[in-house]
């Protein structure tokens, strides 16, 4: 061929029901304007009469034989011209025609009506405004660089929203003594009926002003006659396909981030969470989410806490520093994978696994993988099994560094008492997740394999760093 355009051969008729479907598709041309078909090459036994009929009744093909135009060629190719008169007729690209969809609309809305742009003098009302304005669709709500004082939660009630703020220059506070969440992804109902998705908040600094609380739940105790919402910076209930994403959590009456009551793929990505009264990080009836790029610190109980089917998640890139509990909190939770994480100076446990005292094994935490996890300056233990019903987890890489007290322990058990462990210096490694009890005899790192313990647990041990 003389220019450089690729010759693909393709089958006349398939690429003429193409273009048909293309233009059916983009046209949503409803069923009630197909007439009977007017093409003589088109009968009713035509596979295509019905979506040939709607575009020759909507004026997007006129026919392939003027000035008759009784026959539409069905097996014909199509040319560049003829696609572009298509094309224009569709769309009314044209200024003197009328579209059949107009390429420039959605749902009847031009572009600027998915977008509002929220300032500082509209305050928190203006971006709750802004937000509940959106076309049914969705759309974007553009939060300048300001401080914003909040009475009342902002709740994003809605499908496919995007509130987006300038970075930590835009800034939501809760006001003194409003004992509310600041920020709520879902329905607010005290179990969600409706389950909102693609929903995307970024680039904001929530202040949860817990200082100026009297109580965790929004609008008095947590005592069943007020909300059971804890007044988080930002809780998803019952979400599904949430994006949170560079966004600063700090200093709320309870929590940072809380994902509850069964919400599914949700992804956090560079979040950073402090100086809350309790966790930086929890989630609850939550499943197949990613949660990556962390930094949680100076919480008031735990950097993370999972617990009530936590299943199926991935956990990595995390930085867990100076909470006053313990870095990880587990229970209740199945097949997750924690990798690359660092958790420093705890003011009790590097990690606590548990199962919950009254639902028992079936709460328990079971068949989760750490990969390239350091622990280091615990107050108490590097890593404590409360129970002996978390089995089947898989342990890689993990590196104890600086344990202050009980140095020569690293991991704590119960299971009708304590295997027998050697000397000074030696390692006990907790039977409740397939561990043995082992003499480590000053050597600074241990390796066990597919060990099954003297209470009977599974599980599996690869490569352990030890300091004391």
């Amino acid at each position: 061929m003389a220019n450089n355009t690729p010759y693909v051969r393709v089958r006349r008729s398939l690429f003429q029901v193409a273009i048909v479907a293309v233009l059916i598709a983009a046209a949503a041309i409803p069923v009630s304007v197909m007439a009977s078909h007017q093409f003589t090459d088109v009968p009713d036994s035509n596979i295509f009469h019905d979506d040939i009929a709607a575009i020759r009744d909507a004026g997007v093909t006129r026919g392939c034989n003027p000035p008759a135009n009784d026959e539409y060629c069905p097996n014909d190719p199509v040319t560049r011209g003829q696609m572009a008169a298509f094309m224009n007729r569709l769309g009314a690209l044209a200024p003197d025609k009328t579209p059949v969809v107009n390429a420039a609309k959605l749902d009847g809305h031009s572009p600027d009506d998915f977008v509002r742009h929220v300032g500082q003098d509209a305050g928190c009302e203006g971006i709750q405004g802004a937000i509940d304005d959106l076309p049914s669709s969705g759309g974007e709500v553009v939060v300048a660089a300001g401080t914003y004082v909040c009475d009342e939660p902002i709740v994003i009630a809605a499908n496919n929203v995007w509130l987006r703020g300038s970075g930590p220059a835009t800034l939501l506070t809760l006001s003194d003594g409003a004992n509310a969440p600041l920020l709520i992804v879902g329905d607010i109902a005290a179990t969600p009926a409706v389950t909102h998705h693609h929903v995307v908040v970024s680039d904001l600094q929530l202040d949860g002003n817990g200082v100026a609380q009297t109580h965790e739940c929004w609008g008095g105790p947590c005592d069943g006659e007020h909300s059971p919402i804890r007044n988080n910076t930002l809780t998803i209930r019952g979400a599904a396909d949430v994006l949170i994403e560079r966004v600063v959590a700090h200093d709320s009456a309870s929590g940072g981030l809380v994902v509850e009551l069964v919400s599914r793929r949700i992804e956090v990505r560079d979040f950073e969470a402090y100086g809350h009264k309790f966790d930086g990080l929890a989630a609850y009836l939550t499943e197949e989410s990613i949660f990556t790029g962390l930094y949680l610190h100076d919480n008031g109980a735990a950097g993370l806490s999972f617990d009530t089917q936590f299943n199926s998640n991935i956990i990595s890139d995390v930085v867990i520093a100076d909470n006053a509990k313990v870095g990880l909190f587990m229970r209740s939770a199945r097949d997750n994978l924690f990798s690359e994480m660092q958790i420093i100076r705890s003011g009790e446990h590097g990690m606590f696994i548990a199962h919950d005292d009254v639902v028992g094994a079936a709460a328990a935490a079971i068949g989760n993988s750490f990969d390239g996890i350091m622990i280091s300056d615990s107050a108490e233990w590097g890593v404590f099994v409360a129970n002996d019903t978390n089995v089947d987890n898989l342990i890689v890489g993990q590196q104890h560094r600086r344990m202050p007290f009980r140095a020569q322990r690293w991991v704590r058990h119960r299971c009708r008492g304590h295997l027998p462990v050697g000397p000074t210096g030696s390692v006990e490694v907790s039977t409740n997740l397939g561990w043995t009890a082992v003499d480590a005899g000053g050597i600074e790192s241990l390796s066990l394999r597919d060990g099954v313990d003297g209470c009977g647990h599974r599980g599996t041990v690869l490569g352990y760093g030890l300091e004391r």
